[in-house]
């Protein structure tokens, strides 16, 4: 396998930084739109059922079914964003012919990863209870600091 040339590279980290800059400040205005309790009550029980369901499915119509469960967002632009765009990401780089449909891909998941990043503290927030709520959050907040950069 070739090496990836440093100016790929540059390419690539700018694309990913500011892809989730843009993917986080969408998610932000769509919870204001459609309340952020609605959002995270659904991107927390689709959002994690359908991709274990794909991950585990010995066949494609499983695999549609749960995208379909990813899918099942009734309206809520948050999760089908985060959900198309953390599929469809994935897909363009490992079909890319070329260059800039793989930085097309990179970009999809890292607004996705953008998203993510804003709707997981805030339903850990909401869900934690209280004696250990404050724990929870600086945990959940250190994590993402932790993979920010990935």
């Amino acid at each position: 396998m070739a090496a990836i040339d440093q100016s790929v590279e540059k390419t690539l980290a700018v694309a990913s930084m500011s892809s989730s800059a843009i993917g986080a400040r969408i998610e932000s205005y769509i919870c204001d739109v459609f309340g952020r309790t609605r959002i995270l009550s659904i991107c927390s029980g689709l959002s994690v059922m359908g991709p274990l369901l794909m991950a585990v499915s010995p066949t494609l119509s499983i695999s549609i079914i749960g995208q379909v469960m990813i899918g099942m967002s009734k309206g809520v632009a948050t999760l089908s964003i985060c959900s198309g765009l953390s599929v469809m990401g994935p897909l363009l780089m490992a079909i890319s012919p070329t260059l800039s449909i793989s930085i097309i891909g990179k970009v999809m998941i890292r607004m996705s990863i953008g998203v993510a990043a804003l709707t997981v503290p805030i339903y850990v927030s909401e869900v934690s209870p209280s004696e250990i709520k404050g724990r929870m959050i600086v945990l959940t907040e250190f994590s993402v600091m932790l993979t920010r950069g990935k």
